[in-house]
């Protein structure tokens, strides 16, 4: 089951939001990055100081309005005629814990330690995580019932449209609270690291944190794609003797930027040379295997010793859609060497969940993703510093 309750969010003003949305990223960036204390590793309580300075001169310019009364959220994104609509409320760590809501990556150890100091000290949080579960009624007739007024509040991220619907009402927050007892797992889509930090807080059995349930027929995945300075020579005859044991390999006509187009196949890119990877004929057990999996065990590993992807500073992941910058990045060296990963099903990530089979970080990007500021939780800020204006 999952256990949800009501909160009180901080929200954008629109005309301000949209034209954050509508930048090239710097200004949203820049705002996250002065919330989060981004560039500083350890975070003290010293840095409260720093957060409440910002939010209140951002609540005093009318950026932000705080809503007094707890409520639950309808989230909808549509982007190029495809709509995926959720539930964003407060969800109980304690589900993570007693194994209702399951994982299906390994975190960087790095990463969770910096969300928990942020945690412990600030407790704000800019955006929800991403859960998923599979569909059930009681909770499609809701959305669509409530989707069918006009929204709340609407954000316009170029073609990309963000809507909310504010549910306030004591009856229909008890109706959602009981309807949500009906799923019997859920699965971490995105914030793994949010969740295992929010897990390790003293007394996490009566822990909140911001959630966004969306069913997993709303879910759009891609992959990510591998980047890697191998800071040791790899001698390309050793390298392709190597590599076609377990794979066929052939050169991409035309040397284009290569992105696999089914399972079991992988794109390498080699001192600025494109190929095809086809995995050979293996035992069942190679080819169910997640090909994240497959290059991180039969690749990375054994040729690069890479064999703690969440540690080594060699490796470097990147989102399909940001393979320009992937490819700008690796320019800079002619050692960089590149493969990209064909994208994980939905079906396999809660396979992988089920079977406590953890993939390597940053093996799925999953959408509907909700732009950090669009739906915050100020959480323990206000409940433990006045912020002026509130």
């Amino acid at each position: 089951m999952a256990t949800i309750k009501e909160f009180k969010a901080f929200l954008p003003e629109v005309n301000w939001f949209n034209r954050l949305l509508s930048g090239d990223g710097t200004e949203l960036f820049a705002l996250r990055y002065k919330l989060e204390i981004r560039g500083k590793k350890d975070i003290e309580s010293g840095c409260v100081d720093k957060v409440e300075e910002v939010l209140s001169v951002l609540i005093n310019n009318r950026r932000f309005d705080y809503q007094q009364n707890p409520a639950i959220y309808v989230y909808q994104q549509e982007t190029l005629g495809k709509i995926s609509s959720g539930i964003c409320a407060m969800t109980a760590v304690k589900d993570y814990l007693h194994g209702e809501i399951l994982g299906h990556e390994h975190t960087l150890q790095e990463h969770e330690e910096r969300l928990l100091s942020y945690r412990l000290n600030i407790g704000m949080e800019g955006a929800p995580v991403l859960l998923t579960y599979q569909p059930l009624t009681g909770i499609d007739e809701i959305i669509s019932s409530i989707t069918l007024k006009s929204p709340s509040f609407a954000y316009q991220e170029g073609e990309i449209a963000h809507r909310l619907w504010r549910i306030s009402e004591d009856a229909m927050i008890q109706h959602l609270k009981d309807v949500f007892q009906e799923i019997q797992i859920a699965y971490v889509g995105d914030g793994h690291h949010r969740l295992a930090a929010a897990a390790k807080m003293q007394g996490a059995e009566n822990e909140y944190m911001l959630g966004l349930y969306v069913s997993t027929d709303q879910l759009s995945v891609s992959g990510f794609d591998r980047l890697i300075f191998p800071g040791q020579e790899i001698i390309q005859s050793d390298f392709f003797e190597f590599l076609e044991k377990l794979f066929f390999v052939s050169a991409i006509p035309g040397n284009v930027c290569y992105q696999p187009d089914r399972l079991h196949r992988i794109g390498l890119c080699y001192h600025g040379i494109w190929y095809q990877l086809d995995l050979k004929d293996f035992t069942n057990n190679v080819l169910d295997l997640p090909d994240v999996v497959i290059l991180q065990e039969m690749i990375l590993s054994p040729v690069f010793g890479i064999t703690d992807p969440r540690t080594d500073e060699r490796l470097f992941c990147y989102p399909n859609q940001d393979i320009s910058e992937m490819l700008e990045d690796a320019s800079c060296s002619s050692e960089a060497i590149i493969f990209t990963l064909y994208p994980i099903g939905v079906d396999q990530l809660i396979d992988c969940a089920q079977q406590s089979k953890a993939l390597p970080p940053k093996s799925s990007f999953i959408e509907p993703k909700v732009p950090y500021g669009l739906l915050m939780n100020p959480g323990a800020l206000l409940k433990q510093f006045k912020i002026s204006g509130l």
